[in-house]
């Protein structure tokens, strides 16, 4: 059970379990390089409606690039990014300008709560929000 695991406990586990690298919607590969421009972390959820919930930026202020690849490292060996032929939720890699230069698919809805609370992820828009 992943839930009540410290980071550190985590980042243990992680290294232990194998490497499991597929490809990602739509036939794309999941790139095992992170981008080089990697400088912050958000994510965005497609919901059933056709809108979408984007989610704020979190970044590791002593070394953006470092910080990225360690969280993106433990999610793939957690289980909590890989190959999702429908992601329920998209982890995106930010540049400093705060574009999406690359992404990862979130398969469930456990594995997007997992990535939330460690990045203290909050919604910072929801298209739905003027259809109510």
């Amino acid at each position: 059970m992943i839930e009540g695991l410290t980071d550190d406990e985590l980042l243990v586990r992680a290294e232990e379990a194998p490497i499991r690298h597929v490809g990602h919607q739509r036939g794309r590969a999941m790139s095992d390089a992170l981008h080089p421009q990697a400088h912050a972390l958000s994510a965005f959820r497609a919901l059933r409606a056709g809108n979408g919930r984007c989610y704020t930026a979190t970044t590791f202020p002593k070394n953006p690039w470092q910080g990225c690849e360690r969280f993106v490292r433990m999610c793939r060996k957690v289980g909590w990014i890989k190959d999702s032929p429908e992601p329920y939720a998209m982890l995106d890699v930010l540049d400093e300008n705060g574009d999406i230069v690359q992404d990862y698919p979130i398969p469930d809805a456990a594995s997007f709560r997992q990535v939330k609370a460690k990045l203290h992820l909050r919604l910072a828009s929801d298209d739905s929000e003027g259809e109510r």
